[in-house]
């Protein structure tokens, strides 16, 4: 994982309005992606102080609330129980309104409004379904 680096500009200003210290005149980031901070004096002299380079890709890995571990082809993310959103291989037994007990070859999912799932079977019996069309 990539460090994190952290940037911080703090303005303070006290007495009167007026030049009487120095200030921030100009904060850019330049062509290699560096923050420049141009600093003016109140005499008028300016000093640029180059803050670093400023990463163009940031990583989800590099968020505080993303882990990303062995990410794959395909892979989803999820909100785990670790409080973070975490990378997740998705399959019907991860979907939590998918219930794959009687999940063999053939099978097809149905869905049962009594359990509130779809559910894996090999065999059709309820009297709502209707099979237009089609050989048999």
């Amino acid at each position: 994982m990539t460090a994190i680096r952290e940037y911080n500009i703090t303005l303070a200003r006290t007495g009167g309005q007026g030049s009487k210290g120095d200030s921030v005149t100009n904060a850019a980031i330049n062509s290699e992606g560096n923050l420049i901070i141009t600093v003016t004096a109140a005499n008028g002299t300016t000093t640029e102080i180059d803050a670093g380079n400023l990463e163009s890709n940031i990583q989800l890995g590099d968020l505080n609330d993303f882990t990303i571990v062995n990410a794959e082809e395909g892979d989803i993310l999820q909100f785990g129980t670790s409080g973070t959103f975490e990378n997740h291989k998705l399959t019907t037994s991860t979907i939590q309104d998918i219930d794959n007990t009687g999940k063999e070859d053939g099978a097809t999912f149905v869905y049962d409004a009594t359990a509130g799932k779809y559910q894996a079977t090999n065999r059709i019996e309820k009297s709502t379904t209707q099979i237009i069309g089609g050989s048999f």
